[in-house]
């Protein structure tokens, strides 16, 4: 596997970092956010984007957040339209993995803060396939301390018993 890492001097978003590429790419290709874990299988991601003839294709993961309380519909005389009891959410979330064709990069301005749903935006004003891949590997977000701490505790588990 051909890996080349790209270093960003200032803070410049998913996107605006790929605006740093100074090499020529052929074929569609990975960027994968630096602080996630997964077990993803990365052929079966691009034969689907392959297949369905995608311009840029993102993985995404069904969650879901339980509201631990009641939450009111209220109108604008402050007057209880409903009560839903503790309700749940259930959506598809961006896991920070994506498959771009080189000739999306022309959408990023060079060197400016840019993110990848605004890169998905201007795809679709174009009319250019973009599509959503699924994933129900593992796959967590260490960016956050206390995701960090938990995975962090399951590895130590697992050294010390062998087991999740």
């Amino acid at each position: 596997v051909d890996i080349q890492y790209i270093e960003e001097k200032e803070k410049l978003g998913t996107g605006g970092s790929l605006s740093l590429i100074d090499f020529t790419l052929k074929d569609p290709f990975f960027v994968i956010n630096g602080d996630i874990l997964t077990s993803i299988d990365f052929e079966k991601f691009h034969r689907f984007h392959v297949s369905n003839d995608s311009n840029a294709t993102i993985c995404t993961k069904k969650n879901y957040y339980k509201i631990p309380y009641g939450v009111l519909n209220i109108d604008i005389n402050n007057t209880i339209l409903s009560i839903d009891e503790k309700p749940e959410f259930n959506y598809l979330i961006n896991t920070g993995i994506y498959m771009l064709n080189p000739e999306t990069l022309k959408y990023i301005p060079k060197n400016h803060y840019f993110d990848m749903p605004t890169l998905f935006k201007l795809l679709r004003e174009d009319n250019l396939m973009i599509k959503s891949f699924e994933i129900t590997d593992y796959w967590v977000d260490i960016g956050y301390p206390d995701d960090y701490v938990s995975l962090n505790n399951k590895v130590s588990d697992i050294e010390s018993t062998g087991f999740f």
